[in-house]
């Protein structure tokens, strides 16, 4: 064994080089495939993030497009109220007047009588707020009707005053406030 020692001490020159260079090689090797998993390491990681910032960012849309719908949709809604509700005076005035006497007779109530408008501008929203002032006569019962009639009402009416007089005994004569909406239309102000 000795010999084969002695051999291939005496021929160093030719094979360190060789192992020099294939050790050189193993660690490059290494050395690469380690910065290598690495480097794929740190874009998996940017990656991830970008996924979830992405993940994140389209929940922020569709939250975002959800509350756009929604304006969209209440945008609507308020311009459908405008115009079936809030409609201008030539629209609905009458109509509303004949079911105010369409109420009051369904009430078993007589009247309306003295019937006396008013009208305030609100400005910041573009309508026109129309108190109507009535008096009707009945008893306690038909009052009550007429109150439950014109809160179940279609049309958008606010009871804004009651006013009793009983100098009628068993008749009750009640001054009635009622006040309405109407989109503030040219020359109604």
């Amino acid at each position: 064994m000795n010999r084969w020692f002695d051999l291939w001490l005496s021929r160093v020159r030719l094979w360190l080089p060789a192992l020099l260079f294939l050790l050189l090689n193993l660690a490059l090797f290494f050395g690469y495939r380690l910065i290598l998993e690495v480097r794929v390491g740190v874009q998996t990681q940017a990656l991830e993030r970008a996924e979830e910032e992405l993940a994140s960012l389209r929940a922020e849309r569709e939250s975002t497009e959800a509350g756009l719908q929604l304006a969209e949709r209440t945008g609507e809604q308020i311009q459908s109220i405008r115009n079936d509700l809030f409609a201008t005076q030539a629209e609905r005035l009458t109509r509303m007047m004949l079911e105010v006497k369409d109420l009051t007779r369904r009430a078993r109530l007589r009247g309306p009588d003295n019937i006396r408008y008013t009208d305030e501008t609100i400005e910041d929203f573009g309508l026109l707020k129309k108190e109507i002032t009535f008096s009707v006569t009945g008893n306690y019962e038909n009052v009550r009707q007429l109150i439950n009639l014109i809160e179940i009402s279609e049309s958008f009416l606010v009871l804004e005053e009651l006013g009793v007089d009983e100098s009628d005994p068993g008749n009750l004569r009640i001054n009635v406030t009622l006040s309405t909406l109407f989109e503030a239309g040219e020359g109604e102000s």
